[in-house]
């Protein structure tokens, strides 16, 4: 597995008129709750005022065992006999239930290092493919609802939250350093995302309905980056927004108009010390 960390900090550094003061975020990704996690421990000393997961923070679907299963399934896909509404997408992976993915969090819960960092630093986060229940996930996904709620425990959002009653994890929040702010938008990139227009091939979808937000999470991300008065916005995406033209991976550039899109709301938006 994969843990990628970044710091913010010492944001005296780009605001001539701060007084001194500084802040520590760290933030991770492509994280398997059945393996060892030596990094916690690392991570719970340097003290983050947050951490910050970006996605796949478990990973709930598995992988078929055997090429013959995957053949089975493409060839029942071909013939429209797929076993999921995912088709020959899911062909090499197998959707998690909603079981597995509670599995999943408890099993991660337990992890003594993520106990201790729990205890001592604020959790923030937004999920992506693997966590959602189906690698390449999608609107699709037939456990959405329940795997949201899943999520939602397992980050201990409070029963009362608007976060809970919106379809999509979606949300931000904003994190005082001295007299300044940093406001942490955490996009949802899977439960309104339309299906890529192709598979295997990694082909730019350039449909204008291809989208990974959906309307009521564009309107919400307008108006929250109109409304920051933040002096960073930082901007969280389960896949990568920035890189053109990546034939390898999930990222933006899959829906072209979409991340031009995001990219001109975030410019558009007049919201200060934008950072992906």
């Amino acid at each position: 597995h994969v843990v990628v960390v970044a710091l913010i900090s010492s944001l005296a550094r780009v605001c001539a008129d701060a007084p001194p003061a500084s802040m520590r975020l760290m933030l991770g990704s492509c994280n398997k709750a059945n393996v060892e996690q030596p990094f916690w421990g690392e991570i719970a000393r340097r003290a983050p005022a947050a951490w910050i997961w970006m996605g796949d923070n478990v990973y709930a679907d598995t992988k078929r065992l055997s090429y013959r299963e995957t053949f089975k399934e493409l060839s029942n896909s071909f013939q429209g006999k797929a076993t999921t509404p995912f088709g020959v997408e899911s062909s090499v992976f197998i959707m998690a239930t909603a079981e597995r993915i509670r599995q999943q969090y408890e099993m991660q819960r337990r992890v003594p290092g993520y106990q201790k960092l729990m205890k001592s630093s604020r959790i923030l986060g937004t999920w992506d493919d693997h966590d959602f229940g189906i690698n390449d996930g999608d609107r699709r996904y037939p456990f959405r609802d329940m795997s949201q709620d899943l999520f939602l425990d397992f980050l201990d959002e409070p029963l009362e939250s608007g976060r809970r009653k919106q379809k999509g994890v979606y949300t931000s929040h904003t994190l005082q350093v001295g007299g300044h702010k940093v406001r942490v938008v955490l996009l949802d990139v899977r439960f309104h995302k339309t299906p890529y227009c192709s598979w295997p091939a990694r082909l730019p979808c350039m449909d204008e309905e291809k989208d990974f937000l959906g309307p009521d999470q564009w309107k919400w991300l307008n108006e929250t980056l109109q409304n920051s008065d933040s002096d960073f916005n930082l901007i969280i995406s389960g896949i990568q927004i920035l890189p053109e033209l990546r034939w390898q991976g999930e990222n933006w550039s899959r829906f072209p108009l979409a991340r031009k899109r995001l990219l001109n709301t975030v410019l558009n938006s007049g919201a200060r010390g934008g950072l992906f």
